[in-house]
């Protein structure tokens, strides 16, 4: 870990893929691809199975309602979860 620090203060980029990219000669933008690309497949993947906890969890509260559709209560609770994004780190802090 402690190279990736020293590697990123003395380049001064501060995310993995940049940091990839800084590899000598085409391994570096091609690097810098993949690792970014990845990095997305594994957020979605676990905001995904956050999405599917959430359906899960809020079964036994919905029994006959339109929610007790999985997609219906998937889209809401995407529709709830996504403004959270877009709030500023000082307002998901306790």
């Amino acid at each position: 870990i402690m190279i990736l620090v020293h590697a990123s203060e003395r380049y001064q980029v501060f995310d993995l893929g940049a940091l990839l990219g800084k590899l000598p000669g085409r391994l570096g933008p091609g690097m810098q691809t993949f690792v970014n690309l990845m990095v997305w497949i594994v957020l979605y993947g676990s905001l995904l199975s956050y999405i599917i906890g959430i359906c899960d969890s809020a079964q036994p509260f919905i029994q006959g309602t339109f929610f007790e559709q999985r997609w219906a209560l998937a889209g809401a609770a995407c529709l709830i979860v996504l403004p959270l994004c877009f709030l500023d780190q000082k307002y998901l802090s306790f």
